[in-house]
């Protein structure tokens, strides 16, 4: 019985340059492979397929090519699995499984995608050349700005860029934050400074930061570009002046840092008559809220009376802070049993979160990262390990913009943090 043969039909130039070279194996070394034909601008998507069918990988696997394409019209040829089928389009599907089209190589779109990541901007992103946004920091600033290079941000930079996001957070109404130790010298105030600096940074100035302290520690760690038109006050003082009556009068009642932080930061007098007490604290809170976004408490260490109970009642969110040291972590345990008996046991679930400092650069003596751990895993709470810094460690005004990069980075993290725990 003879085997009936397809009819002839005419081969283009090009399905024969592609049939032409998977006869010859890999694609290469073949002399007498006629060459393309000169490629039109208008064929720029046959120009890529010539450049993919060359650079696929040859497989091990053999077929057998049909009659019309071997060199005897009855004698088959064993070439490549690769081999294009017979049908209408030399890659499609034969049936086997496998899609016969060469495999796509990114390597012929140099720079392809828009280089943005899911860590980066929260979603995938998918767009094709997209527009992107200039670099503004390390050699990325120097090879855009300078040379013109069409590179994008780094995904540092990008990671930086939704942290600052976080920070930007709209808020319907003021908010407070309350920063707490278990014990004295944990570098609470300098987590007030850092953290409120920060916040005050990428927030237009709008943020405040007050001490129910009876030291001035808070105005002692302020690095001030602005002082007080009336002098040093405390919170007792601010609460009771009867003058201020509207924003600008309050306005010149504060210390002003570089980064637009103000701050009321000396401490109540432990000897006067006069103590501040629940009245005078929702006052001053409230005069504070017609001027601020974010109000920064730095409690004192007297849990003891009646303004430390209703700071606590005012708080939207908490962080708590310790060292290194074995009996700075249980003082932590002490702090959250104050929380509790103030009715807020609210804040110790995703509203808190805790900073580590390490007040030496020796490496502890505790089993730090059995104690994050089961901070994490058990009480949902977010935890960040804040590096031992020189500046810091001076003890003197604090600026952040002097800390070194890993510890900026990690007050960057806990702004954010903070931020994006605040209830809209």
């Amino acid at each position: 019985m003879t085997t009936p043969q397809n009819p002839p039909r005419e081969e283009s130039a090009d399905l024969r340059y592609l049939r032409e070279r998977y006869q010859s194996g890999s694609g290469t070394g073949d002399s007498s492979v006629t060459p393309p034909r000169p490629v039109s601008d208008g064929d720029s998507a046959l120009r890529g397929v010539r450049q993919r069918a060359a650079m696929r990988p040859t497989s091990t696997r053999a077929a057998t090519t049909p009659p019309e394409w071997s060199d005897s019209a009855h004698t088959p040829t064993t070439v490549p699995s690769t081999a294009p089928s017979p049908s209408s389009s030399p890659f499609e599907n034969d049936g086997d499984g496998e899609e016969d089209f060469p495999p796509y190589d990114s390597s012929f779109d140099i720079d392809r995608r828009s280089d943005v990541g899911e860590n980066a901007l929260g979603y995938d992103d998918y767009r094709i050349r997209g527009k992107r946004d200039v670099p503004t920091q390390g050699v990325r600033r120097f090879l855009a700005g300078t040379l013109h290079l069409p590179i994008g941000k780094s995904r540092k930079e990008m990671e930086h860029d939704r942290l600052v996001a976080m920070m930007r957070k709209s808020l319907l109404s003021p908010k407070v934050i309350g920063v707490l130790g278990g014990k004295g010298g944990v570098g609470k105030t300098s987590t007030v400074m850092s953290v409120a600096s920060t916040l005050a940074k990428y927030r237009s100035g709008r943020v405040v930061a007050i001490t129910l302290d009876y030291n001035s520690t808070l105005a002692l760690r302020t690095r001030k570009v602005s002082d007080s038109a009336r002098g040093d006050m405390s919170l007792l003082d601010f609460a009771t002046d009867r003058t201020l009556t509207g924003p600008t009068s309050i306005a010149k009642c504060f210390q002003v840092n570089r980064q637009g932080l103000s701050v009321l930061g000396t401490g109540l007098n432990p000897i006067s008559r006069d103590q501040l007490g629940a009245a005078q604290y929702q006052r001053a809170l409230k005069m504070l809220k017609g001027s601020f976004e974010i109000i920064v408490v730095d409690f004192g260490n007297i849990p003891n009376s009646d303004v430390f109970w209703a700071s606590l009642a005012s708080l939207d969110s908490l962080i708590l802070v310790t060292s290194t040291e074995s009996d700075s972590i249980q003082g932590i345990r002490l702090a959250e049993g104050v929380i509790r008996e103030a009715g807020r046991d609210d804040l110790l679930g995703d509203q808190t979160t805790m900073i580590v400092n390490y007040r030496s650069p020796a490496a502890p003596k505790v089993d730090l990262e059995n104690f994050v751990g089961r901070i994490q895993s058990t009480e949902k709470r977010e935890v960040l390990e804040i590096p031992w810094d020189d500046h810091l460690s001076e003890g003197g005004p604090v600026d952040i913009e002097l800390l070194s990069k890993p510890v900026q980075y990690q007050y960057l993290r806990a702004a954010a943090i903070v931020a994006a725990s605040l209830p809209s």
